[in-house]
């Protein structure tokens, strides 16, 4: 199960999903959609790999690997 919680300015999104691969963005075909002006469509690829989580900003060569506790 994939853990998330989403800050963005003063709010804080707490989400939970048993899906391996999650899209966040502001599309409504994204797995989280989320309204914010500064949000793509398309922003982030989330891919739960054991106990890490590969980080993708999406349409750049941009990624990262998260373990428990990290912040981007």
């Amino acid at each position: 199960m994939l853990v998330l919680r989403l800050t963005i300015g003063s709010t804080a999104h707490d989400i939970q999903t048993d899906r391996p691969v999650v899209v966040v963005g502001s599309a409504p075909t994204a797995d989280i959609t989320l309204a914010h002006p500064d949000l793509a469509p398309q922003a982030l690829k989330l891919t739960l790999q054991d106990r890490e989580v590969a980080v993708e900003l999406i349409g750049t060569d941009k990624r990262a690997v998260l373990r428990f506790g990290d912040e981007i």
